[in-house]
């Protein structure tokens, strides 16, 4: 007749050996589906970085050429190409209108002359400088959408790290809860067979 202890003693290993492999099973899958989440995760922030890099680098280009049209200014006064024209043509109106009044060798025609000239010429300074500001305006939409790109990139991989940390904790925690288990399965195992012992040996 077998014995029983030794039954008893046997079939606890057992089960223990299969419960203990079982939560070892379940350690190595908490890290293989925590791994295979994390290499998700990051290929799709990889893949937006590269969807987006085009636009970082012309919003970064816009940077560059728009910082040199700042340092190196307007650059020196152009009138546009009609400006000899109209001037002209504009001083031939009130040399016109000056003889017609007899006084085209008066100091009033020159005085007028003196004012149009000025006010003639700063007008075409404004233009100047409107040209210059437009050139410069045209560079900020293209720097917004790298800017915007980039801070895109930037919370894409801030939310990847913390969603891959968060991941990796979670398996960890569930490997040290299966760990935990393993043990208290072969603590159990140990005192089921002391206690079969004491009673047996009684």
């Amino acid at each position: 007749m077998p014995n029983p202890i030794v039954a008893v003693f046997g079939a606890t290993i057992v089960g223990g050996v299969i419960q203990s492999q079982a939560q070892a099973k379940a350690a190595k899958s908490y890290g293989r589906a925590a791994d295979a989440q994390s290499k998700a995760i990051m290929e799709m922030y990889y893949q937006t970085r590269e969807d987006l890099e085009p636009y970082m680098e012309y919003g970064g280009k816009a940077l560059e050429s728009y910082w040199d049209m700042l340092e190196t200014g307007p650059g020196k006064f152009e009138a546009d190409p009609g400006y000899q024209f109209r001037l002209g043509e504009g001083e031939k109106a009130i040399d016109r209108a000056s003889a017609a009044k007899g006084g085209f060798f008066s100091g009033k025609r020159g005085k007028a002359l003196v004012e149009y000239g000025q006010k003639f010429a700063s007008n075409e300074f404004d233009k100047f400088m409107g040209r210059y500001y437009q050139k410069m305006q045209a560079h900020l939409p293209v720097m917004q959408l790298g800017q915007a790109s980039a801070a895109k990139v930037g919370a894409q991989g801030l939310a990847a790290v913390g969603a891959g940390a968060g991941i990796q904790m979670g398996a960890a925690g569930g490997r040290a809860s299966s760990y935990l288990q393993q043990g208290e399965i072969w603590g159990g195992a140990t005192e089921k067979i002391g206690g079969e012992l004491a009673t047996y040996y009684k």
